[in-house]
């Protein structure tokens, strides 16, 4: 078997460690108490030693590009964002607990992403946009 960066991965426990350092959360992102959800879903992702954390919402089934995409770019920058067709966070990554940050976003509203946006740039937070998906995975 072979991990995502081309390495193999012949052993049980070379599987089980490659498992651990990159999970996807499922948290519903558009309503006001998602920061809470998505900050506690990290901490408690991080603690239990996941070293990169996808957050997508329960109705957007994501292509697995897409999520290699954002995984391979959470190797080279701290937070990673996808935009959904209709402007909301449909994808949300990061490899470290960002807890102002995401209690800053103005959740559940047509700004969050902006807000989200706007909070990483004023704080120097190294920041990879990933291109749209659509709702429910289609292309």
């Amino acid at each position: 078997m072979l991990a995502a960066n081309g390495d193999s991965l012949e052993h049980p426990a070379d599987v089980r460690e490659h498992a651990l350092c990159r999970v996807i959360e499922n948290v519903e992102l558009s309503d006001r108490m998602a920061g809470e959800r998505v900050i506690e879903a990290v901490r408690s992702r991080l603690a239990n030693g996941s070293h990169r954390i996808i957050v997508t919402s329960l109705d957007s089934a994501l292509p697995a590009d897409t999520l290699e995409h954002a995984f391979d770019a959470l190797r080279f920058s701290r937070l990673v964002c996808a935009p959904g067709i209709d402007g909301e966070i449909a994808l949300l990554g990061m490899s470290q607990q960002h807890d102002a940050l995401l209690a800053s976003i103005p959740w559940g509203t047509d700004d969050a992403l902006e807000a989200l946006l706007r909070a990483a740039r004023e704080s120097q937070l190294p920041m990879m946009i990933l291109p749209p998906v659509a709702d429910g995975g289609s292309d």
